[in-house]
Order: structure tokens, then C-alpha cells, then sequence
């Protein structure tokens, strides 16, 4: 009896991994995603995300210079997390026209997939 409970439980599992998959797959033919070098905002101060590129060329030569110094690895990891974090603060996602058909069946496929794959993991 065991061994049929066990079954029914993966065979949920590998449904609810099918719906969510499937789900998030029609969300990602249905949104576009563009990126660029544009002007991005810490507070009320602005720059251009091309001006990030400058501290991590500085800091990469002050650490050639000075190799066995903490200040230049700490200035060359604070240069590469503002390029990283320019890079996604730039990052824009457009949603393609859709009906709100559309959206039901994408948001449930993902609702029933994630419900079947928490009901599994929890139910053990």
C-alpha cells in the first residue's frame, strides 16, 4: 500500500513540474525583454551606466599597481557589484498584447504546478 501511495506521490510530482514548466514557458514567449546603456539613479543622483565602467578600469590598475593592498579589492568589488547591479537596474520587460484568457491559463498552469509540487513536499 505503501509502495501505490509512494508512486501516486511522484506521479504529482512530475505533473505539477510538466504545469509549471509548461506555464512558464508560455510567460516567457509572452514577454519581450530589452537592456541598453542608460542613465540609471542612486537617490537623487544620476549617471549614465557607461560612467560605471570607469571605477572598475581605475580600480583594476590601482590593484595591478598595488597587488598586496586591501583598498584596491575592495574598490574593485564595489566597481564590479555597481556594473552588475547597472546592467539589471537597466534591464526593462514588455508584455506582449494577450487576453485575459491568456493570462488565466498561464498563471493557473504555474498556480497548479507550484500546488502540486508543495503538496508533494510537504506530504512527506
Amino acid at each position: 500500500m505503501e509502495d501505490k501511495n509512494n508512486k501516486n506521490h511522484s506521479i504529482e510530482f512530475l505533473i505539477g513540474i510538466i504545469l509549471l514548466c509548461s506555464g512558464l514557458f508560455i510567460l516567457a514567449q509572452k514577454v519581450t525583454v530589452s537592456s541598453g546603456w542608460h542613465t540609471f539613479y542612486i537617490g537623487t543622483f544620476s549617471f549614465s551606466s557607461g560612467l560605471v565602467t570607469i571605477p572598475l578600469i581605475l580600480s583594476l590598475i590601482w590593484y595591478i599597481v598595488k597587488p598586496n593592498k586591501k583598498a584596491p579589492r575592495i574598490c574593485l568589488i564595489i566597481s564590479a557589484v555597481l556594473l552588475v547591479l547597472s546592467i539589471i537596474m537597466n534591464t526593462r520587460f514588455y508584455f506582449s498584447y494577450a487576453t485575459l484568457f491568456d493570462y488565466i491559463i498561464i498563471f493557473g498552469l504555474i498556480a497548479l504546478g507550484i500546488g502540486l509540487i508543495l503538496r508533494d513536499y510537504f506530504n512527506k
